[in-house]
């Protein structure tokens, strides 16, 4: 995966799928049939691809607990 970072990859993934969707719909209107077949599988494939990638976020998000710890201890040592 280039970027880790899961709000990068939902805005890529949304971006590339608005594009495909685009084709599809150009191809449609001129009835260019080739085109729109090509565009149809490419949106089929990116379907299976964004069900990998929701489990793997999932899994990573489920062994990564949102857990921050904040020491005071240093805090209160400053102020004494």
């Amino acid at each position: 995966m280039k970027n880790s970072d899961p709000i990068d990859i939902a805005l890529r993934n949304i971006s590339e799928t608005r594009q495909m969707v685009e084709r599809l719909i150009t191809s449609s209107e001129t009835f260019d049939y080739i085109q729109a077949k090509a565009a149809l599988i490419e949106l089929q494939k990116k379907v299976k691809n964004l069900a990998q990638l929701q489990t793997e976020l999932t899994a990573r998000r489920a062994k990564a607990p949102n857990i921050h710890v904040v020491e005071f201890r240093a805090a209160e040592a400053a102020g004494q």
